[in-house]
């Protein structure tokens, strides 16, 4: 587009861009006539620049006013195509200024992949909430619809992607509370127990429906297909798949990485994302995960990159710096430690959502197979295949488990509204800094907690469906119940505490602590061991409380 402007300009003005054109582009764009031309110098090159950069901001611009007005009332979609148009036009105004932001990296927040799944309505929520919420968001629409004056539209947009200093506050409060090695082995723990605990309940699944087809009809629970023993068998190998899917390198990945560690070393944080960018190819989603700092499943199949939508706080761009100024480089090169715990997370998530999604995709590949009426070497590749290129129903189901398995499904609605009521009362999201992964696991013991689990009704309508979806649901009632068994037994044992032992004094608890299990003549807490430790500490506490009424 400038070079086009340029031969234009040099044909009509021989090279000459008056100064008012250029003092105008940088009062647009928030910089200055001398910036401009230190940066392009003055030649056809600066005067190609102005006036494409005009241009291109004008029409801009008007895109931004026009969607602004369908926004401020609109719904979802189309707020998120303001949103979009806005991450344009800020990205703009900084190429504008020399600051190498990539237009379509600012795209790359909203891009749904091709051949992807289209984006579910939660998914656009999820994008909305981590946007601000509907609310904020139709308000900011409002306000730029009301704006007739371009200066002033760029000013917002401008300021509209900066980070507020309470953001660097909190994302570093955050990343602080994830720094222990506990958090970490914590959550590999608890989402190693829960790969586990997923294939047992696949094979339970399978037991119970054997034994309910064995049945004389009539005394059925529920009728329908149930999940064969090789499809068990699917399931676990593609687990197994998942693990050196996620794991694998190979030496150009090797290499792109060192140069990422290279360039990142010297504070060239820009330059040491391009690597594992070029080469994501090369190695598995745990190492791309860990270099580029974002979830790599969910971007594969949504293209919704909630990383990107949470906007780092701590980086030259949001700070407003230019990355290859020093400050910029500080900025970034600070963001990038501060944050390393938090990597480090999603580094181990991503592990564990490739186990999951591998595995429940081969288990659904394998039955969709079967239900075709294939056998033998054209079984086989049938489900090679849409292992390869899955379907997009086939992706869903096994992102849905990827997600479930790991605690980081969206929101529904209540959480959403409560996440946001956190987000608007001032300072309450230091005291809930987490929401997402705690109501997740709520909702995965809640799920598996015998009795009580259909007063929900996704439960009931799992029951309701029959046939493979009630055998799984009556699987996870079943291993949910032995647990709690477990933590009731270990509890009449005296080899695990409940929160009873927080109301008794020090003389009384003799050095024993709540919700701890004792290993020799020591105890160590369990709590933090979700959602096996939430199961053990429901059954201590019931065991508790129903002794203590047995006294009475």
């Amino acid at each position: 587009f400038s070079s086009t402007f340029e031969k234009s300009i040099d044909a009509a003005k021989h090279g000459i861009q008056t100064f008012e054109q250029t003092k105008e582009l940088a009062a647009e764009i928030g910089s200055t006539p001398e910036a401009l031309k230190r940066l392009y110098g003055d030649s056809n090159q600066l005067a190609a620049r102005v006036l494409s950069g005009r241009t291109l901001m004008a029409v801009s611009a008007e895109k931004v006013t026009s969607l602004a007005s369908l926004a401020k009332t609109g719904d979802a979609e189309a707020i998120l195509a303001l949103r979009k148009q806005v991450a344009v036009h800020a990205a703009l105004q900084a190429q504008m200024k020399g600051v190498q932001t990539e237009v379509a990296r600012a795209l790359g927040q909203f891009r749904i992949k091709t051949g992807a799944l289209a984006m579910a309505e939660h998914e656009r929520n999820a994008l909305i909430d981590a946007l601000g919420g509907l609310d904020a968001n139709r308000d900011f629409a409002n306000k730029l619809a009301l704006i007739s004056d371009p200066k002033q539209l760029n000013a917002i947009v401008r300021k509209s992607g900066l980070a507020r200093s309470q953001d660097a506050l909190f994302e570093a409060f955050v990343n602080g509370l994830l720094s222990g090695p506990a958090t970490h082995a914590a959550n590999f723990m608890g989402n190693g127990v829960v790969a586990i605990g997923s294939a047992a309940e696949k094979m339970t699944a399978s037991m119970i429906g054997k034994v309910r087809n064995s049945l004389p009809e009539g005394f059925r629970p529920w009728e329908g297909d149930a999940i064969d023993t090789q499809e068990v068998v699917a399931h676990t190998f593609g687990m197994m798949e998942g693990v050196v899917d996620a794991l694998r390198i190979t030496p150009e990945g090797r290499k792109a990485l060192r140069d990422a560690a290279g360039a990142a070393v010297q504070g060239n944080f820009d330059e040491a994302k391009q690597p594992p960018k070029h080469n994501s190819n090369e190695f598995g989603g745990a190492w791309e995960s860990f270099a580029t700092d974002m979830p790599v499943l969910d971007n594969a199949a949504f293209g919704t990159r909630e990383a990107d939508l949470q906007m780092h706080a701590i980086t030259a761009d949001r700070l407003g710096f230019d990355p290859k100024s020093v400050m910029g480089q500080l900025a970034d090169g600070l963001g990038t430690l501060v944050r390393m715990p938090g990597r480090s997370l999603t580094t181990s998530d991503e592990l564990f959502k490739t186990i999951h999604y591998r595995g429940e995709l081969k288990a659904q590949a394998y039955r969709m197979a079967r239900a075709e009426g294939l056998e033998g070497d054209e079984l086989v590749k049938r489900i090679s295949d849409l292992v390869e290129d899955p379907t997009p129903a086939l992706s869903q189901q096994a992102l849905k488990a990827a997600r479930e398995g790991t605690f980081t499904s969206p929101l529904g609605k209540g959480g959403r509204l409560l996440q946001g009521a956190v987000q608007e009362l001032p300072g309450l999201r230091y005291v809930v800094p987490f929401m997402r992964t705690p109501i997740n696991i709520m909702k995965y013991v809640g799920t598996r907690t015998p009795v009580l689990n259909l007063m929900a009704a996704n439960v009931r309508a799992e029951f309701k469906a029959g046939g493979a979806r009630a055998d799984a649901m009556a699987a996870k009632t079943a291993m949910g119940g032995m647990l709690y068994a477990v933590g009731a037994y270990l509890f009449a044992q005296g080899l695990i505490t409940g929160g009873g032992e927080k109301r008794q004094s020090a003389e009384q608890l003799g050095g024993i602590q709540a919700y701890s299990i004792k290993v020799g003549d020591s105890y160590y807490a369990f709590n933090r061991t979700d959602p096996v430790g939430m199961f053990l500490g429901l059954s201590a506490d019931i065991a508790d409380i129903a002794g203590g009424a047995d006294s009475a």
